[in-house]
């Protein structure tokens, strides 16, 4: 193992394994013990830790130290694809004058979160995660990241085992990448969409327009797909809408209509950058979703994944507006009650075309859908550079990858 030393301030350490070019077949294990003050890994190609450092400050023995920003990641290799991989860690959130330890971390594989935390126990113990179904054939990379704001305490890590678990058969089930495009949605956006959905700006490995983000579901081979598209703008919906909304922003100021205007909470409606979601529920990889959770504007419609949905094996997604929400074909706001955006938006996608062709001095027609993307082949897991941006200027919400999973 020949390892560089990039910096002493920056304590980036990159370690590659000269000549460990085989893969995992037989030999099931990967194993990292820091105990001894130096790092001992067994069957890794190489480690990189970033900001994190080998400590034995009250304790028995040494253990890697993160902190504020600090990763440590280690890269393998495996033949074919496994039907089950257990990670075991032996960790701890390290006090504070007594006071639980707080140490947000993410644990990513491959790109893909796989498990956070961020209350342990002040004592060592193991913890083992499933991250079988996010590992590929071939190379893949498991990372630790401490998030770079928030925590108040020290996160120690005593040791990592990666157990690759293999049925009786021999037999392997395929990775949830390799079904991101048999699941990925067919959107159509109406004549009243001028925004389509792009690339993120941090996104630095080309023009994909759609982001994924998968979650293992139960004991059998199922799993949540989430599918993200950014849109650069949103609310753009008409020059005359824009203006309304300009003004009831100038009507906020207005003595006594601040507590209004809180409550409808303009800055959640008027805002740049768009995040927009779906969600595929399959219970088995391979066969036929069981639902499609269609978001919009805090919204969710769980539907049933029928035939009149899908196409094929790809849920069917309707866009109104330059709002983006995310709705079922032919849908109409009757399972929503009160005030909502949705039902806005839905009342807006009814009108607008008439408004405009009236403004015109044109014919007035209905809404139509103009255009179709088929998302197949157009997406890929959030890159690390992207899961470095934690807001955007005038954006109000959290970005994808800081929400979890709803389901």
């Amino acid at each position: 193992m020949k390892c560089i030393n990039h910096g002493a301030r920056m304590f980036l350490v990159v370690c590659v394994c000269l000549g460990c070019e085989s893969a995992l077949g037989q030999q099931s294990s990967v194993s990292i013990d820091f105990s001894s003050g130096r790092i001992a890994s067994r069957n890794t190609l190489s480690y990189q830790r970033n900001g994190a450092n080998l400590d034995n400050r009250y304790d028995d023995s040494y253990h890697l130290y993160y902190y504020r920003g600090a990763s440590f990641s280690f890269q393998f290799a495996l033949e074919g694809i496994v039907s089950s991989a257990q990670l075991k860690v032996k960790h701890l959130s390290s006090a504070s004058e007594g006071s639980p330890g707080y140490t947000p971390v993410t644990l990513l594989v491959n790109g893909q979160p796989a498990a956070s935390w961020n209350r342990l126990s002040a004592g060592y113990r193991v913890d083992s995660y499933e991250v079988g179904r996010y590992l590929s054939a071939g190379n893949n990379r498991i990372e630790f990241r401490y998030s770079p704001t928030g925590g108040t305490t020290g996160y120690w890590q005593k040791s990592i085992e990666l157990e690759i678990v293999r049925d009786r058969a021999g037999t392997t089930r395929s990775s949830p990448m390799a079904h991101v495009n048999q699941y990925a949605p067919i959107v159509s956006f109406s004549n009243l969409v001028r925004y389509m959905p792009t690339r993120f700006p941090a996104d630095e490995k080309g023009p994909p327009c759609c982001y994924v983000n998968i979650k293992p579901l139960g004991s059998a081979n199922g799993a949540l797909f989430q599918y993200w598209l950014y849109y650069a703008k949103d609310i753009k919906i008409d020059e005359a809408v824009d203006k309304v909304g300009m003004t009831i922003q100038g009507l906020c100021s207005i003595d006594g209509a601040e507590k209004l205007c809180r409550s409808v909470n303009l800055d959640k409606f008027f805002h740049d950058h768009d995040w927009e979601l779906v969600e595929v529920v399959v219970p088995a990889l391979g066969e036929r979703p069981s639902e499609i959770i269609y978001h919009a504007h805090s919204q969710d419609l769980r539907k049933a994944a029928t035939p009149d949905l899908l196409l094929e094996y790809q849920p069917k997604v309707a866009v109104l507006t330059d709002m983006h929400g995310s709705y079922p074909p032919n849908w109409e706001p009757r399972d929503i009650a009160g005030f909502a955006l949705s039902v806005v938006e839905y009342n807006i996608a009814q009108v607008l075309p008439s408004v405009r062709a009236v403004a015109a001095g044109q014919p007035s027609g209905p809404l139509r859908f103009t255009r179709t993307l088929n998302l197949s082949k157009h997406c890929r897991p959030f890159t690390e550079k992207m899961m470095e941006v934690t807001s955007l200027p005038g954006y109000p919400y959290k970005m994808p990858w800081r929400r979890g999973f709803k389901y």
